[in-house]
Formats: C-alpha cells, structure tokens, sequence
C-alpha cells in the first residue's frame, strides 16, 4: 500500500506525525508541571498556616483551652474543613479536641500514631470529593513547655486543579492544533520546493527526454538539486549528441537512411490515421561516378555537401531530408500532395542544374523519382517505386523529374523512342570499342574529357541542347577509328614513325566509315570526320577551311586534353596554363578563334568559382 502513496504524502504524513508527537509530548509536560507545581503550592500555603496555628495550639493546650482555640481557627480561616488534636493517653493516642465534635474522644487512627517518631509535618491528600474542592490533611506534632504531647490534625479545602489544568490544557492544545497547522503547512511547503518540486523537475525532465527528445528546462535553485540538474542536463546532451550522430550523415549533415527508414514507418502510419497525403521524393546525382574519377574523391565529396545544402533550403521545415547512400537523396514531403510534390521537386532540379551551370566542364544535375501516398501505403512499395521512377528520369536523359504515376505509360510503349534507342546504340558501340582498345586508361579518359569539355563549350556558345547532345556523342566517339588500328600501334609508348603517323592520321575516315552503318549516328557524322582540320587548311584528311562548328569544338577539346593528359603520342603532360598558352598561339591557325575564346573562359571560370584542377 505504501507503494501506491506518492513521495509528496508520505511526507506530509511523517511530518504530521512529528508535529502531533512535539504538541502531544508538550501537552503532556504542560499537565504534569502543572499538577505538581500546584501541589507543591497547597504543601507550602498548608505548611506555612499549619506553623502559625501549631503555634496557637501549642499555647492553647497549656492553658486548657484547646477546644476554643480550634474553634476560632476553623471561624479565622474558611478554607480549613475540620482541626483535631489528637493527645498520647497511656499508650495511645485520642481525640481531646476536634472542630468536628463527634470524634471528641474516640482514639485516633494508625496514621496518626506514626507522626510523632518523624517530628516533622506529614501532607496527605485526601480522595477528592464530587465537588470542584479537594481535601488535603496535614499532621503535625504539638509539644509543649508542660510535657503535653500531641498531634495536630489540620484537613483543608484545596480548589480542584484538574479544572484549571484542563482548561489550561484545552488552551494549550488550542494553541498547539493552530501551531502545528501552520507548521505543517510550512514544512510542507519547504519540504515541497526544496525536495518534492526537484525530484518531479527531475521526473519531468527525464519523461520529456523519453516522449520528446531532449529540450531545456528550467533548473532547480538549491545547490544539491542544482548539481543533480547540471549532471542531468549532461548525461542528455551527451545522449543527444550520440543519438543525432548516429542519425546524421558525417559527410553531408543530413540525416542518414536508418533516420529515414524509421521516419518513413512514422509518417506512413501517421497519414493512413490522418487521411493525409505523402510525398517520397528519391533523388540521384547524375554521372557522378565521372565527377569522382576525374575530379577525384574529395571534390565529389564537395559536390555532394552543396546538393544536400541546397535541397534543405528549397525544402519546407517540416520536410525530412537523408542521404539514402552513394549519391542518393531521399526526401520526405508529408501532407503533400504529387501535383505539390512535383513542383517542390523540379526546384530542387532547377537549382542543382544551377550549381554548376550548364556551360561547365563537368555541370552537375540530379534525377528525381515521385512516389506518393496513401496510393502507395507500403513503405518498401513507396521506395520502390520512387527509385524506379528516379531511373526512368536517367534513362530519359537525366536532369529530369518522373513520378510513379508515369511508370504505366512508359511501360506501355512497345518500343523505345529515338533518343533512348540513340543512346542505347551508343552504348554498344562504345561497350565494343572498350573491349579492344578503350578498356586502357588513355583513350576513355580522353573521350569522356573530350565529351566535357565539348558540351561545357557549347552551352557556353549558346547552342540548343539537341546540339549540345550530338556533340557529347561525338566527343566519346571522336576516335572511334583507332580501333582500325594495331593496338602496337596505337598504344605504342614513344615517337610514332612516319607511316605509323601517317595510319594513325587516318583514324577519322576510319571512325566515319565504321558508325557510317549505323542509322542512329548520322548527325554526329561529319564531327569525327573532320575534328582534326584546321582554320588554316593545313588539317587532315582534307585540309578544309570551312569546318563544322561541332567538329572547330572537339577539335580544341581533344587538343587541351591531350596537352594535359597522358596521351598515347606525348609522354610528359603540359601543365594547364602552358596547355592554354598553346591554345592561344594556336587561335586562328589550328584552332577556331571564337571557340579558342570560349574555351579558356570556361576553363578560367571553373578554376576560379570551383577550384577546379584540370
């Protein structure tokens, strides 16, 4: 039962039962001082009248008046009930003389004959009577010059001092019951602030760190309490700091998947119960494994933090977003709707393909899948079909926005459209070429370069993104021809001879007979074919001045990067600056002018504003 009281009552209690035993043991001392203090009182007002009349008797017997002396004393003093003198005739004691006369001879009790032994006052208290007076019998010896010997018996009257004690016992636990009131009132009050309301400041906080997480409150003032708070207040942030640790990414501050996973349970069940609507947005960097082998590790790495900082800030504050893993995002929009959700996320699109700008060596762009629920009200469902979505975007040629809804109707087509079978074509070309002469490190690196930095000059002139395309496809398949080539050739370390110049020359023609065959490369066509003519007419394999503006584009790209890069005809790579100064002293001659121009912009922007080490 004790278990079941609060620590609050208990202590009201044990501090009633402390106030109830002081008063009770006070009223206790109060009446015993009381009694015996009035006792000691009546003994000597008894003693001191029972010494002036002994005085009287004494003289009254040896002049044979005893009787009349009795009777004027009992007139003389009201309180006195009777006076006896009791006189040792023979062997014992009688009555000679007494107020009361019926006794007046009679021999005297066993309590009397005892006194003249003692020769000194006797007091006894007689049994109360009914009255509010009591009777009180002092005996005292009488002796005289003549030999008399006596006994004085004096009985008097004493008010009753049980009605006094009780009405100063009343009036003491009057007082006693409106001080220990007061008492328990304070005690509890103190007990209440310097013990109870930190032990429930204590209880709460710990209540509030279980329901809510940690949140600062206010803490107690007394110093013991205090310093319980303050240990307290670290132990949470000590847990807080360890929990968002293991909910957050270290790389980009975001939260990580296991936060996601678990929020996503959350939101689900919370929308399902409030007929609300959810929004799972599944984002993925685009070619970012490109980014990381060419501008290494730790600039992916930037790239990586700048996208999940400007997905927070086109985010709402009640939105939720984790890095899923890799270069995956996740972000939870909840009660949103798609249309809502789509807008949110075209955002986000917009302003990743802002950050590194389109006119960039190596611009970044996110694809992004749309899931919603209730229509998908399965966790693992919802994240499904987010990615599935997210993957339909990149397929479509990324940097785009496709919601699950759309899924259907792109599994309903019965065949792929032109753009997709472009680039699947293209895949094949180049997964053939890697398996003979692009799987060494030269020449892939080369061509994907080429392809960036071909794009990046090309947006910058302000060309349409369909031809921004073809010249990215024409970028990686610029030397498609050096597979007519032997690899001892073609790979060869050293200075080529004439003829092997001569047969490596001949790669263009050799790239545009080999994709002439193909249906879908027939725009990118005249771009291998004459990416190494020159302004001048002194190129090959024609010597051609008037030159295709993508072909003028990969012409200077492939030259940058085979200036420095460790290219199959140049053993030690030129450091950028110089490589640029080639670019200029080439300008007009062996390079287009206005392409020359565009291209050490680009360089120079994205050296400067990314810290971009080419």
């Amino acid at each position: 039962m004790l278990k079941t009281i609060s620590l609050q009552l208990k202590m009201m209690v044990l501090v009633t039962i402390v106030v109830l035993v002081a008063v009770s043991s006070l009223v206790a001392y109060d009446a015993y001082f009381l009694q015996t203090s009035l006792r000691q009182s009546n003994l000597h007002h008894f003693e001191y009248l029972t010494s002036s009349i002994g005085v009287r008797v004494e003289k009254a017997v040896a002049d044979g008046e005893i009787q009349s002396a009795l009777d004027q004393i009992q007139r003389a003093e009201p309180q006195l009930a009777y006076l006896t003198y009791h006189e040792k005739i023979g062997d014992h004691y009688q009555v000679v003389a007494s107020t009361s006369r019926n006794t007046i001879g009679f021999p005297s009790s066993s309590e009397i004959v005892k006194i003249p032994g003692s020769k000194q006052m006797s007091l006894t208290y007689l049994e109360q009577k009914q009255s509010q007076l009591g009777e009180v019998r002092l005996l005292s010896p009488i002796a005289t010059n003549s030999g008399h010997t006596g006994i004085l018996e004096v009985v008097g009257y004493y008010p009753d001092p049980s009605m006094f004690i009780k009405e100063r016992l009343t009036l003491t636990v009057s007082v006693g019951i409106f001080v220990s009131l007061f008492a328990i009132i304070g005690m509890g009050l103190i007990i209440n602030r310097l013990m109870i309301n930190p032990l429930h400041w204590l209880r709460d906080a710990v209540n509030s760190v279980l329901k809510q997480g940690t949140q600062k409150m206010e803490m107690p003032q007394e110093p013991e309490f205090a310093e319980v708070a303050v240990a307290f207040h670290e132990v949470v942030s000590k847990m807080e700091k360890h929990y968002l640790e293991s909910i957050t990414d270290p790389l980009t501050g975001v939260y990580n998947s296991s936060y996601f996973k678990q929020t996503l349970t959350e939101l689900i069940e919370k929308t399902k119960t409030a007929d609300e609507s959810l929004v799972l947005l599944f984002c993925d960097v685009d070619d970012f494994k490109k980014i990381n082998d060419n501008l290494g590790h730790l600039y992916g790495d930037q790239v990586l933090r700048h996208v999940s900082q400007l997905i927070c800030r086109k985010v709402r504050p009640t939105d939720v977003v984790c890095r899923y893993g890799g270069e995956e995002f996740v972000i939870l929009l909840p009660q949103t709707n798609p249309d809502t959700g789509k807008q949110i996320a075209e955002q986000i699109r917009q302003a990743v393909a802002e950050l590194g700008g389109t006119e960039s060596i190596f611009p970044v762009t996110i694809s992004i899948g749309l899931a919603a629920c209730p229509a998908h009200d399965d966790g693992s469902q919802l994240v499904e079909l987010a990615d599935q979505a997210m993957y339909t975007a990149k397929r479509q040629g990324k940097n785009k926005v496709v919601s699950a809804g759309e899924l259907k109707l792109h599994k309903s087509r019965p065949n792929l459209d032109v753009a997709e079978e472009k680039w699947l074509m293209l895949n094949t070309v180049l997964s053939l070429a890697e398996s003979r002469f692009y799987h060494g490190e030269v020449t892939d690196s080369h061509s994907s370069a080429v392809s960036r930095y071909a794009c990046a000059i090309g947006s910058k002139m302000g060309m349409s993104s369909e031809e921004i395309n073809r010249i990215r496809v024409a970028g990686l398949l610029h030397d498609i021809g050096m597979l007519a080539i032997a690899p001892s050739i073609a790979l060869k370390q050293g200075e080529l001879t004439r003829f092997e110049y001569e047969l490596v020359k001949a790669h263009s023609v050799y790239g545009y007979n080999l994709l002439s065959h193909i249906k879908e490369m027939q725009d990118i066509l005249p771009y291998v074919l004459y990416h190494h003519e020159r302004p001048d007419g002194k190129g090959y394999p024609y010597g051609l001045t008037r030159i295709p503006l993508g072909a003028r584009i990969i012409s200077v790209a492939e030259a940058f990067d085979a200036m420095v890069s460790t290219a199959y005809y140049r053993r030690q790579p030129l450091t950028k600056d110089l490589a640029m100064e080639e670019l200029k002293r080439g300008s007009g001659t062996q390079f287009d002018k206005d392409v020359v121009e565009t291209f050490l912009s680009v360089l120079s922007r994205d050296a400067q504003t990314a810290g971009i080490s080419i």
